[in-house]
């Protein structure tokens, strides 16, 4: 028994297959880029080296890709969490909360550091946007 026509189904399979990750991909691209505008335009800015220390590196081995987002400036996380009174973690900032009480101090309360989510407000936005998208993309090939 033979059946007709299914080396050209499996193409077909394989063009929706690469046209899907690569469709997954440039979400991917596209949500770092968003993730980057946000996070250097809600930085705090006084003398610009925080803005300045900014980095992003993509990395693709195989069928993965990771991005790597951040700013190198020492202080970075004590602007993004806050110190003292100023620590306050919650909601959606949760997952987050662990590494955030090393930045809490006790020496000098009256003298903290509010918290300004500038970093950590764009990934949980381009967060959303990814899964949204991706199920988005997802259904339109599965059409």
């Amino acid at each position: 028994m033979q059946f007709k026509g299914t080396k050209v189904l499996a193409n077909k399979f394989e063009r929706a297959s690469k046209k899907g990750v690569d469709s997954l991909f440039q979400i991917l691209d596209d949500e770092a880029d968003k993730v980057e505008k946000r996070a250097m335009r809600d930085a705090p800015y006084k003398t610009g080296k925080l803005r300045g220390s900014f980095f992003k590196n993509g990395i693709q081995k195989g069928s993965k890709v990771s991005y790597f987002i951040g700013f190198k400036a020492y202080y970075a996380a004590y602007k993004e969490f806050g110190t003292g009174k100023g620590l306050r973690i919650d909601g959606e900032y949760s997952e987050f909360s662990g590494y955030a009480e090393t930045f809490k101090t006790t020496n000098y309360p009256e003298n903290y550091t509010r918290q300004k989510k500038y970093l950590l407000n764009a990934f949980i936005l381009g967060r959303r946007a990814i899964d949204k998208k991706n199920i988005t993309a997802v259904k339109n090939l599965i059409k």
